[in-house]
C-alpha cells in the first residue's frame, strides 16, 4: 500500500498556503521541507516570500539569491536601498562635497608646495619606461589616430607590456564574472569554468591579431604584427574605463533601471568597434572601403581558422583516444 511520506505531507501543505498568498503562514513548513531537501528552490522562495512581507528584505534577498529568483531579488533590493539611502543619503552628499573640497585643495598652489616630496616620487615611478608604456595606452581614448601611428612608427609599447595589458583585460573580464550582481549575472559562478572564460578572451584577440596580419599582409598594408597586436589591444581600453564601472552598477541596480547597465555595454561596444575601425584605416594606411574590406577578410579568415583549430584538436582527441585503448589492450592482455 502506497502512502505519502512526511516528506510529501509537508511540502502539500507548504504548497497550500503558498497558492493562497499565506506566505508567513507557509514559512514554517517551508523551514521543514528544507530539513528534507535543501536544494528545495520554491521553499527558499517561499521563505523568502516571507521575510519580505515581514519587511525583512535582507534575509528576503538572501533566500531570493538561493531560489535564482531575480524578479523577486530585485524587489527586496529596491526596498533595502531605499532605507539604506534614507539613512545614510546625508553622508553621501558630504562625503561628496568633502571629495570635491579635497579636489579643488590640491589643484591649488598651496598643495603644490605640500604635495612636493610625494610628487617627486610619483614623477621618478611614471618616468619610469614600463609606466610611460601602461599609460601611453589611455591616449587610445582621447587621441586615437596619433596612438596608432605612435605605436607604430615610434614603437612607443613593448610587447611585453602589451601581454601585461593583455593580462589586465583579463583579470577585468573574471572580475566582472565574479563580481556582477545576481540580477544581472547570466551565469551561475559554480557553473563556470575559469580557464574556459580566459580562452574566450584570449583566443578571438590572438585569432583577430594573425587574421589580420595575413588579410593586411595580401591587401599590402602597412602595418607590423607588433604594430596590430598593440594597436588592437588599444582598441580594447574602453573595457578598462567602462567594465568596473558596470561591476559596480550592477550591484545597486534593480530590473527596472537594467536598461541603464545594457546601454554602457551598448556604448562600450561601439566604442570598441570604432577604435578597431580607424585602427586598422590607421596601421595599415587604408582608406574607408580598403577598411571596411578588410574587416570583412579577418572576418572570413578568422572564422577559418577556428574551423581548423577545431577540427585539428578532434582528430588529436581522436589519435589520443585510439592509442590510449591499445595501451590498455595491451596491458589486459598481457
Amino acid at each position: 500500500i502506497l502512502k505519502p511520506t512526511a516528506y510529501a505531507n509537508v511540502v502539500h501543505e507548504a504548497l497550500q498556503l503558498y497558492n493562497q498568498g499565506k506566505y508567513v503562514e507557509s514559512q514554517g513548513y517551508w523551514e521543514e521541507v528544507l530539513k528534507y531537501n535543501a536544494l528545495f528552490d520554491l521553499a527558499h522562495e517561499g521563505i523568502g516570500r516571507s521575510y519580505f512581507m515581514q519587511g525583512q528584505y535582507k534575509l528576503a534577498m538572501e533566500k531570493f539569491k538561493i531560489a535564482d529568483e531575480k524578479t523577486l531579488y530585485s524587489e527586496a533590493m529596491w526596498e533595502v536601498r531605499n532605507v539604506y539611502l534614507q539613512k545614510n543619503a546625508g553622508y553621501w552628499i558630504l562625503g561628496v562635497v568633502l571629495a570635491l573640497s579635497l579636489l579643488a585643495f590640491m589643484k591649488s598652489k598651496r598643495s603644490v608646495e605640500l604635495l612636493r616630496p610625494i610628487t617627486n616620487v610619483t614623477g621618478k615611478i611614471k618616468n619610469t619606461t614600463f609606466v610611460k608604456e601602461m599609460t601611453f595606452m589611455k591616449s587610445y581614448l582621447k587621441t586615437p589616430l596619433d596612438s596608432c601611428y605612435e605605436a607604430k612608427v615610434n614603437q612607443r609599447v613593448s610587447i611585453l607590456s602589451g601581454i601585461i595589458f593583455l593580462v589586465g583585460l583579463m583579470v577585468i573580464y573574471i572580475v566582472h564574472l565574479l563580481f556582477t550582481g545576481m540580477i544581472f549575472r547570466t551565469t551561475a559562478i559554480e557553473d563556470m569554468v575559469f580557464i574556459e572564460e580566459i580562452v574566450k578572451v584570449l583566443i578571438p584577440i590572438v585569432t583577430f591579431v594573425f587574421a589580420n596580419y595575413l588579410t593586411s599582409s595580401l591587401m599590402e598594408g602597412e602595418g607590423r604584427l607588433k604594430s596590430i597586436f598593440i594597436n588592437t589591444l588599444g582598441a580594447l581600453t574602453p573595457v578598462y574605463v567602462i567594465l568596473p564601472i558596470l561591476v559596480i552598477l550592477s550591484n545597486v541596480l534593480t530590473l527596472n533601471e537594467g536598461f541603464i547597465y545594457y546601454f554602457g555595454f551598448t556604448v562600450m561596444f561601439i566604442w570598441l568597434f570604432i577604435l578597431l575601425f580607424f585602427m586598422i584605416k590607421d596601421t595599415h594606411n587604408f582608406s574607408v572601403k580598403e577598411t571596411i574590406l578588410n574587416i570583412i577578410l579577418t572576418a572570413f579568415i578568422m572564422i577559418i581558422m577556428i574551423i581548423v583549430a577545431v577540427m585539428f584538436y578532434m582528430m588529436i582527441m581522436q589519435v589520443i583516444d585510439f592509442v590510449t585503448s591499445i595501451i590498455k589492450e595491451v596491458i589486459i592482455n598481457a
